[in-house]
């Protein structure tokens, strides 16, 4: 093999910085002024992810590399909504400083996901929360915020000309917004955050909630891969069940499931749990509005098949684990948040009063918990996808 025919690994990371920086978000922050190092911290930190993505060892996991990030950059970019006018793009209402401040949260909210070195945590690893015993992929989902801030930090340590920005209120800024991601409205992470940065966290939170597609997952790696677990394989089949990319145009956010083949209507409490997932965004009401930005609403549609993915799964029951529907449905539902199942063991009483007022649907957990499943179909939405699937 000569040289021109070897695979360009740097392909991925050229095309990225070109996404990333000609989107409506890239462009005003490139128009922050500020710091002049900050072109270049940016171009160097993409250049950062891209090599950590390609070191990555745990490949069961759905994307959080460059992709996950154009994905988000992508939807933030397009999206339109604003108190003025539902057409307007929110990029257009932001400053310069607060579309940098975002650009580089996003950037950095899953980098934690890239690593694994326990000496980036924010507190000590003998910390029962923290603790290796549950195994490395787990571990890796659990510690990827509190590794977020010093990782970056060791990342840039050798770079001297870096260190007046990465130390400063702007950087500051950017840590909390990007690690408030990971938490609701009422909790204390996001809670303490300026009336402002609230906003702009729940842009960054309810963009990463969308990203449910199938585009987060290369299914017949997954399967070909000898070390994913029970959880992975159901976070990898689940965003299948979402068509298309989800975009937020005119306030409004559009579904479109699909189902897999031999599937039947006792999928149902995975579809309820799915519309739920998406209807997790409607929590971020409040904290858009500091900044100007509508209220969303999700709108669910029937699909097909998931095309990418037909192949790999139309015999889904020769992958390991998954023996029968009834353990397809149970790994899925372990794949959600429990605020998306409204799981009562999990979950406040006060958050499940609140998803309901949402319109939030309640998940029969059957078969979480007992191996009998009486499939009952009641809602409008429900025979919809049972007449869809019979």
């Amino acid at each position: 093999m000569n040289m021109q025919d070897r695979p360009d690994q740097d392909a991925p990371l050229r095309h990225a910085i070109n996404k990333i920086q000609n989107s409506r978000l890239g462009r005003k922050a490139l128009l922050f002024s500020d710091y002049q190092e900050f072109k270049l911290f940016l171009n160097d930190l993409m250049n950062i992810i891209h090599t950590l993505s390609l070191s990555c060892h745990l490949p069961e996991f759905t994307n959080h590399g460059l992709e996950h990030l154009i994905s988000i950059v992508n939807r933030i970019s397009e999206w339109s909504g604003t108190a003025k006018s539902t057409s307007q793009f929110i990029c257009e209402t932001l400053s310069t400083e607060d579309a940098a401040a975002l650009l580089i949260a996003v950037l950095i909210h899953d980098i934690g996901m890239l690593s694994q070195k326990d000496e980036d945590l924010e507190k000590p690893v003998a910390d029962p929360k923290y603790s290796v015993n549950v195994g490395t992929p787990d571990w890796v989902r659990i510690t990827h915020i509190p590794r977020m801030k010093n990782l970056v930090i060791r990342l840039f340590k050798d770079r001297t000309d870096y260190q007046a920005l990465l130390l400063s209120p702007f950087m500051t800024r950017v840590f909390k917004i990007a690690k408030a991601h990971g938490s609701w409205p009422e909790d204390q992470e996001f809670k303490e955050l300026p009336p402002h940065d609230k906003g702009l966290a729940a842009v960054l939170a309810v963009s990463d909630l969308l990203d449910e597609d199938s585009s987060r997952c290369d299914t017949e790696t997954l399967i070909n891969h000898r070390d994913y677990t029970q959880q992975n394989l159901g976070h990898w089949i689940r965003h299948t069940l979402t068509l298309e990319k989800v975009q937020i145009h005119f306030s409004k956010v559009v579904v479109k499931l699909g189902h897999l083949p031999n599937t039947d209507s006792s999928m149902e409490p995975v579809y309820c749990a799915l519309r739920n997932q998406y209807r997790l965004v409607q929590l971020y009401g409040d904290a858009l509005g500091n900044i100007g930005v509508a209220r969303i609403s999700p709108e669910f549609h029937p699909g097909g098949f998931p095309k990418e993915q037909v192949d790999q799964l139309s015999d889904w029951t020769a992958i390991p684990m998954i023996p029968d529907l009834e353990s397809l449905i149970y790994i899925l539902l372990l794949s959600f948040m429990p605020e998306a199942t409204l799981d009562a063991t999990k979950v406040p009483s006060d958050f499940i009063k609140k998803a309901k007022a949402l319109d939030f649907e309640l998940v029969d957990l059957t078969y979480l918990y007992s191996p009998v499943h009486p499939g009952v179909i009641t809602s409008d939405v429900e025979n919809e996808f049972y007449n869809l699937v019979s």
